[in-house]
Order: structure tokens, then C-alpha cells, then sequence
């Protein structure tokens, strides 16, 4: 089956849509764009020219339905409390040592400005 082109990308086209897309794309790599497009439309008039009439569409990847979870607002319950799981954890929040360095007195000059 031979298929004829029934839209040509014309180079200027590529250029605008370059522009708008703030690209900056040199001559030869223009023409690789417009081969490249051309050859999707191509594969896509191809797709488009197959038959389908007696196709059964597909409802899914298997016959067997997936497993569905309770519709329930919120964020997903974890299988342990955060506080098993942080090395350090206070009212709801993760606690980490201070950084002795960004205090001020440890700064050089002793934090005077």
C-alpha cells in the first residue's frame, strides 16, 4: 500500500512554531524537524487508513478488574506512625539537631555586624 502525503510541513512553519517555542534551532536542524514531522504524519494517515469496522475496542489490559480503594479524602494512611519511622519526631513535626554553625556567635567575628 502506497500512501501519499496529504500535508507538507513547510519549513517556514517550523520556524514560527521554533519562535514562539523560544528555540533556537540552526538550518540542519530545521530540516531534521521537518522530515521528522512529516514521517509522524505519514505514520498517523497510515493508522488512520486501517481498517476498523469489526474491531472490538479494548476495556481493558486484563479480565480480571482491579482492586479498588476507599474514596476517602485525606492523605494515604501510612503502615507505621511517623513517629517509628523519624529519628526524632514532636507534636507532629520531624526535630533535627541545630546547625551550631549558622548561629551567630559562630560566625566570624562573632556575629557583630
Amino acid at each position: 500500500m502506497i500512501l501519499q502525503r496529504t500535508m507538507k510541513i513547510e519549513r517556514k512553519k517550523i520556524e514560527q512554531i521554533a519562535t514562539l517555542a523560544r528555540l533556537r534551532l540552526g538550518d540542519e536542524e530545521i530540516d531534521t524537524m521537518v522530515k521528522d514531522l512529516e514521517s509522524i504524519l505519514e505514520h498517523v494517515e497510515a493508522l488512520s487508513a486501517a481498517e476498523t469496522e469489526d474491531v472490538l475496542p479494548v476495556v481493558g489490559a486484563s479480565e480480571h478488574p482491579a482492586p479498588m480503594r476507599a474514596d476517602e479524602p485525606g492523605a494515604d494512611p501510612l503502615r507505621r506512625p511517623l513517629s517509628e519511622v523519624a529519628p526524632s519526631f514532636n507534636e507532629g513535626f520531624f526535630t533535627v539537631p541545630r546547625l551550631a554553625a549558622l548561629d551567630a556567635d559562630a560566625l566570624p567575628g562573632g556575629g557583630a555586624a
